[in-house]
């Protein structure tokens, strides 16, 4: 299978296969369900879904087919496991019972994935929160303390944090050195309310903590899996070398 594709940009076609890349486009079969597709477009666009996003479903299968050269990666296939296992549950209409931070190069399908468990909630009808990177969780939340009454990137802040869904990807400028302050806000304020927080990030637990000076980012593990499921999240790392996610690669 070719890496770049040129003829459906690596989404697949629509009802067939891609002569190019051989992927089929997956979707929510939207097309069979005009009200619903109706109710869902609308949905997507409160919640800045892009329009290349909207009715595509995530597939553990496509993922698996664009990095066969993982194929007997066991790192690689616990990382698809734990977001099938995820995806799953929202397809069944309801929230995962615990908090989650994956990490994973590029091209990893995380963007695909999460827009995909957003439509899905959103589709069961939860309440869903557009999806933010950690520099803008940072600014809402510094804002509505400072200005409570002012609605900052067009989303009220109680709404955002009370939102049954929240997904955020970790900023790519050197802000995401600091990343674990907003990790740990979101958990202790959404944990408190017993809803799940999920985390997409390029870079591994170090580098998202190399400002932690007082070392506070390594509570957030919870080793022996005692802890509150929805404050100490998941790590699921799919990096083949933890130094490489380090260095931003």
């Amino acid at each position: 299978m070719k890496k770049h594709c040129f003829t459906c940009g690596g989404h697949g076609l629509k009802d067939k296969v891609c002569p190019e890349c051989g992927l089929k486009h997956n979707s929510m079969n939207l097309d069979k369900k005009p009200v619903e597709a109706k109710k869902l477009v609308i949905a997507a666009k409160k919640c800045l879904i892009p329009a290349g996003y909207t009715g595509v479903e995530w597939n553990e299968e496509r993922l698996r087919m664009s990095h066969q050269e993982r194929a007997k990666d066991q790192l690689f296939l616990r990382f698809v496991a734990q977001l099938d296992k995820v995806h799953s549950i929202f397809a069944s209409g309801r929230l995962p019972a615990k908090s989650a931070i994956f990490i994973a190069p590029p091209q990893h399908s995380k963007m695909t994935f999460a827009y995909s468990c957003m439509q899905l909630a959103l589709m069961h009808g939860f309440k869903v929160a557009p999806l933010l990177d950690s520099l803008e969780v940072k600014r809402l939340l510094v804002l509505a303390a400072e200005r409570p009454q002012e609605i900052v990137l067009g989303i009220p802040y109680e709404e955002y944090v009370n939102a049954d869904v929240v997904f955020i990807t970790i900023t790519k400028t050197t802000y995401r050195n600091s990343a674990y302050q907003i990790i740990q806000e979101m958990l202790d304020k959404r944990s408190r309310k017993g809803l799940p927080t999920f985390f997409l990030s390029r870079y591994n637990m170090a580098t998202l903590s190399a400002w932690d000076s007082s070392k506070s980012f390594d509570y957030v593990k919870d080793y022996n899996n005692t802890e509150n499921s929805l404050k100490y999240p998941a790590i699921i790392n799919c990096w083949v070398r933890d130094d490489r996610a380090t260095k931003g690669v």
